[in-house]
């Protein structure tokens, strides 16, 4: 019921540190304690405040030699207070340079003397009373300013202490044992009897705070043994964030530029348990460098680099930065999985399944797929570009993934297919042999969204692997197993499917019809993968891809668009350099015979297909569809 928050107040000339807590409902007043900033040495007072789940606050209010602890009712009312002296082990005053609370109340406490040499750890219980007190050293050492590391909360009363080491204290306050990392700690979670953090490497002594490596590491708690570690690979611009869920499960979120990677890990194992990719809603999701993270208003640290992780009512939600067009760099919210339910699954093996997918943060390239019933086959088309991009016709590529489904007993919705390439071709012509150059798998976790993982040959993209989340841009037929709705309304004269020109196999045409209510003005989306013309190929594989797209029409005939699309990168960020370069003309021959007339336009976007026109009669892979 409350809105807590602590801060500094500024109004016209006269400043304040505030504490306070508001009515959720209205923003009315509830409680608050106010006072003007410290005036010894310039050192700004320290203030931190947490609402708790039972609906109280504990607020902590600290200066040089003292602490003050208020526990808050849900109406306002102050339930405890009290003074504390914060003292080191030859009793000179110190300074609180961090805290936590957890969501029980419990208070964990960081103080150090002037000199940053002589600290304590102070652990408080809801009620303000003193748990334990420990006296640490806090020199600067050689691998980090231990006076910024962060403290963290033992399910047996304990605390952690972590960020330059790793240091394990007991209920009472003894030191169990420490532990040096080789690089920074960035989060660290306690997941009953394992400690897990993720760490990267940075200079610390460089404040564009650029990340290397990032690891993912699990240590047994009781004497800090490593049990698994994992590398993440998270490169520049790019971070990594942490939480403990239900299940004995550890959820690892990381930034990849344009998206975002959802992990999660059995904590025992560090067996994969779950994987998927989301939008961030920005151009770029998450930042770590000072161009665009500002700079904290305390000591003038560099703010979290890592995303904020927190499951909240059996959803996962994360707080990042990310880079919106024409706002600049912001902080988002966002709701990412059902962190208490496992996804639901549909099978493979459906024409329901058939039609076009693509993941909304790498818009522009995509998977077309087809179920052909007779053959028990699924075949994909993948448009997209090359590795390294680029705004030039010279960067398209596609694939082709093919695989047979055995029918089984219970329904699968797995399936494995190999990834071809067909290169060499030209536009309209000849025909062309397929090589096998790697190896897919679609798991098909509902009847509008798929997980797509992938690895190439060591001779292809230099043997890149990876994972996407797709979702499906045009609709499939009646899907079994999926949810109320997900069926789809038939369209009479619909064009669906994989179809051909036999004296130019080797490359073709894949339709789908998106249906309307009123099914004259239901629409036709197509992908073409082909090959340069003849007389100017602009690369050595000579591929090249187009999309097709228009009314479906009433009288047997669709005329659709001809568009290129370029200046992506294979499985990275958006692009939106689509350009209408001609005219097709689609009619229907029979259920199984389709003639396809094109005009390319007289302009520059239409490149070397400038003024082509032909047609071609196209048959249908796998004959009629029931």
């Amino acid at each position: 019921s409350m809105v807590c928050l602590a801060g500094r107040l500024r109004v016209r000339n006269t400043a304040q540190d505030v504490l306070e807590c508001r009515r959720r409902a209205d923003g009315s007043l509830l409680w608050q304690d106010a006072r003007p900033p410290q005036p010894d040495g310039g050192i700004a007072r320290f203030q931190t405040i947490a609402a708790l789940d039972d609906g109280h606050a504990v607020a902590i209010s600290g200066a040089f030699g003292s602490v003050q602890h208020w526990l808050i009712g849900d109406d306002g009312q102050v339930l405890s207070a009290q003074t504390l002296p914060l003292l080191g082990a030859t009793q000179q005053e110190l300074e609180i340079t961090r805290a936590s609370i957890n969501a029980q109340g419990d208070t964990l406490l960081a103080g150090f003397d002037r000199t940053k040499h002589d600290g304590i750890l102070l652990r408080l219980g809801r009620d303000g009373q003193e748990r334990f007190r420990t006296a640490f050293e806090g020199v600067f050492i050689t691998y980090g300013d231990i006076t910024q590391d962060r403290l963290a909360f033992a399910d047996d009363g304990g605390a952690i202490m972590y960020g330059s080491v790793i240091t394990r204290y007991s209920a009472s306050g003894e030191k169990l044992w420490e532990l040096v990392p080789d690089r920074q700690i960035v989060d660290l979670v306690v997941d009953g009897g394992m400690i897990a953090y993720s760490m990267r490497s940075q200079d610390q002594f460089s404040f564009a705070s650029i990340p290397g490596d990032w690891e993912v590491v699990a240590l047994e708690r009781v004497n800090g043994s490593e049990l698994w570690r994992l590398p993440l690979g998270a490169t520049f611009r790019q971070s990594a964030g942490i939480v403990s869920l239900a299940g004995r499960r550890l959820a690892v979120l990381q930034t990849e530029s344009s998206h975002l990677r959802y992990r999660e890990f059995d904590v025992i194992t560090g067996t994969l348990q779950r994987e998927q990719t989301d939008d961030c809603g920005g151009e770029l999701c998450g930042c770590e460098t000072v161009e665009c993270r500002p700079r904290s208003a305390r000591r003038g640290a560099v703010a979290r680099p890592a995303p904020l992780l927190q499951a909240v009512g059996g959803r996962l939600r994360a707080r990042l930065d990310t880079l919106q067009v024409g706002a600049g760099w912001g902080s988002s919210v966002l709701e990412l999985a059902n962190v208490d339910q496992a996804p639901f699954l549909v099978r493979a093996d459906q024409e329901g399944v058939s039609g076009a997918w693509f993941a909304p943060w790498s818009n522009g390239q995509g998977l077309m797929l087809d179920w052909i019933e007779d053959a028990r086959t699924l075949f994909v088309t993948w448009l997209t570009f090359a590795p390294d991009g680029g705004n030039d016709p010279d960067g398209l590529r596609w694939y082709t993934l093919q695989g047979t489904l055995t029918r089984l007993a219970n329904p699968n919705p797995h399936a494995v297919l190999d990834i071809n390439s067909n290169e060499g071709g030209h536009f309209g012509d000849g025909v062309t042999t397929a090589r096998r150059v790697g190896s897919a798998h679609l798991r098909f976790e509902s009847c509008d969204r798929v997980q797509f993982s992938y690895q190439f040959d060591p001779d292809e993209n230099e043997g890149l692997s990876g994972l996407v989340t797709l979702s499906r841009l045009t609709p499939g037929a009646e899907c079994i197993g999926g949810m109320a709705g997900d069926a789809t309304t038939t369209v009479p004269n619909a064009i669906e499917g994989s179809w051909f020109d036999p004296a130019s196999s080797g490359q073709g045409l894949m339709f789908s019809t998106i249906p309307a209510q009123d099914p004259a003005q239901s629409t036709v989306f197509s992908t073409w993968f082909t090959y340069d013309t003849e007389a100017a190929p602009d690369d050595p594989r000579q591929q090249h891809w187009f999309t097709l797209q228009g009314p479906l029409g009433s009288d047997g005939q669709s005329t659709l668009a001809i568009l290129r699309t370029i200046g992506g990168a294979l499985v990275d960020g958006p692009t939106n350099n689509t350009q209408r370069v001609g005219t097709a003309t689609v009619t229907r021959l029979g259920c199984d015979h389709l003639r396809l007339n094109y005009a390319f336009d007289d302009s520059e976007a239409a490149g070397p297909f400038r003024r082509i026109s032909d047609f071609r009669d196209l048959q249908r892979i796998g004959g009629c569809a029931q």
